[in-house]
C-alpha cells in the first residue's frame, strides 16, 4: 500500500472493474474518495480472519456502511480463527449472513488437490515435567480463582481455558470499562495484572508441554526483563512460582521428545544413522525445541506451519534427490532444528529461509537444509 491514494488510481478506478488491491489500498482510497465507492458491488476479502478490530478492511467497510451503500461481501480463509469469539468477530465485521465450509475431500475441491500421505507420530511428554506442569497449573487455578472473585472469567477449569481465551477476555474487560459504574477504579489495574498474570502462565504451560524446558525457560527470562516484569512482580514473589522457575532451569537441558523424534524420522529419511551422543544433550548440541504434532512431510507435501518456521533439507544419491520440509509453529525453534540438523554435517547441511508473509517484519518463517545420504 502507497502512503497516498496516487494521482493514477483515480484513472484505475475510473477506467477499470475489477481490482487487486491490499486492504490498506483501499481503506486510503474509500476514506479520500480516490475510489468511486457508489460504483462497488462485490468486496472479496481473502485471508478475512485478519478482519478484526480495527483492520483496514473493517475500517473501509464502515465507511461504506455509514453512507447505506449496498455491497456485497465474500470472505475467504483457510483459517477462520482460533475461538469462537474470534471468528465470530470476523462474521459481524464482515455483516456475514451465510457460511460455507470446504475442506479436500469435497469433490469440487479434491480435484485441485495434490495426493498426500498423513501419518500422526504421537509423542507423549517427558516425565521429568510433568510436576513442573502441575505447579504451574495450581498457579493458574489460583489467579483464576481471583478473576472470577471479580466476575471477569466464567471458566473454573483454568488449565484447559488456554491463552488467547485470556486475552479475549481481558478485551472484553476492557471494553465494558466505559459502561461499568459500579466497579471499584481501585481494582481495574489489580484485574489487568491479574490477567497478565493468567496469559502468562497459560503461555508457560503450554510451551512446558510443547516446546519443552529449555524454550519455556527462555520466555521466563523473556517475559520478566519486559517492562521490569510490572504486573508479574506479585507472582515472582511466591514461593511456590521461585520452585518453578528453578526446576525449569535445571530441565533446561533436556531436548523435547518431539525434537529427539523428528531428528530419527530425518536420519531415518535420508537413510542415515544417528550419530554417537547422549539422547538428553545439552540444547547447545541437540535443541528442545518443538515442531508441529502431525508427522513428517515429503515432496512438498507439508502442513499448516501458522506462520511460524520451516526447515527444508534433500540429500543426494545414486542420481535421486529426497527433501523433506519441516514445518514449526514457533519462529524460535527454527534456530532449534537447525542448529540439531547441524550435528549431522556435512551430511545434513540447513539453512534458513523467509517465507513471503514474514519480510519486512522480522520473522523468520522458515529453515532449509540439504543432506547427502542414500538414495531410494
Amino acid at each position: 500500500a502507497t502512503r497516498g491514494p496516487g494521482e493514477g488510481r483515480a484513472a484505475e478506478w475510473a477506467a477499470r472493474r475489477v481490482f487487486f488491491c491490499t486492504p490498506q489500498i483501499l481503506e486510503n482510497d474509500v476514506a479520500s474518495g480516490t475510489c468511486p465507492k457508489e460504483k462497488l458491488v462485490l468486496l472479496v476479502v481473502d485471508e478475512c480472519h485478519r478482519a478484526l478490530g480495527k483492520a483496514a478492511p473493517v475500517a473501509a467497510l464502515q465507511t461504506l456502511r455509514s453512507e447505506q451503500l449496498r455491497i456485497r461481501v465474500v470472505g475467504l480463509s483457510a483459517t477462520p480463527g482460533s475461538n469462537a469469539d474470534s471468528v465470530q468477530e470476523v462474521i459481524r465485521n464482515l455483516g456475514i449472513s451465510r457460511v460455507e465450509f470446504r475442506s479436500e475431500e469435497d469433490p469440487d475441491v479434491s480435484p485441485y488437490c495434490h495426493k498426500k500421505q498423513v501419518d500422526v507420530i504421537e509423542v507423549l511428554p517427558d516425565d521429568i515435567l510433568r510436576p513442573v506442569a502441575e505447579s504451574v497449573v495450581l498457579l493458574l487455578r489460583g489467579v483464576n480463582a481471583k478473576l472470577l472473585q471479580y466476575k471477569v472469567v466464567d471458566r473454573y477449569d483454568a488449565e484447559n481455558v488456554g491463552r488467547f481465551s485470556f486475552v479475549s477476555k481481558m478485551k472484553q474487560f476492557q471494553s465494558s470499562l466505559p459502561d461499568n459504574k459500579s466497579l471499584d477504579k481501585t481494582a481495574i489495574p489489580k484485574i489487568y495484572n491479574l490477567f497478565n498474570q493468567a496469559i502468562f502462565l497459560a503461555t508457560l504451560l503450554e510451551s512446558i508441554t510443547t516446546q519443552g524446558a529449555k524454550m519455556a525457560a527462555d520466555f521466563v527470562r523473556l517475559e520478566v526483563t519486559k517492562n521490569g516484569g510490572q504486573s508479574l512482580r506479585d507472582l515472582m514473589g511466591k514461593p511456590e512460582w521461585k520452585a518453578v522457575r528453578q526446576r525449569l532451569e535445571e530441565c533446561g537441558r533436556y531436548t523435547h521428545p518431539k525434537m529427539r523424534r523428528l531428528e530419527e524420522v530425518v536420519l531415518q529419511h535420508f537413510g542415515l544413522h544417528q550419530t554417537a551422543g547422549p539422547p538428553n544433550a545439552s540444547a547447545s548440541t541437540s535443541p528442545s525445541g518443538g515442531p508441529n504434532d502431525g508427522g513428517q512431510c515429503e515432496d512438498g507435501d507439508k502442513p499448516d506451519g501458522r506462520g511460524g518456521g520451516a526447515v527444508a533439507a534433500d540429500a543426494e544419491g545414486e542420481g535421486e534427490i529426497k527433501r523433506v520440509i519441516i514445518f514449526t509453529t514457533l519462529r524460535d525453534t527454527v534456530a532449534e532444528i537447525v542448529s540439531c540438523l547441524e550435528r549431522h554435517a556435512p551430511k545434513i547441511v540447513p539453512r534458513v529461509f523467509v517465507g513471503q508473509g514474514a519480510r519486512g517484519a522480522g520473522r523468520a518463517t522458515g529453515g532449509g537444509g540439504r543432506g547427502r545420504g542414500r538414495g531410494r
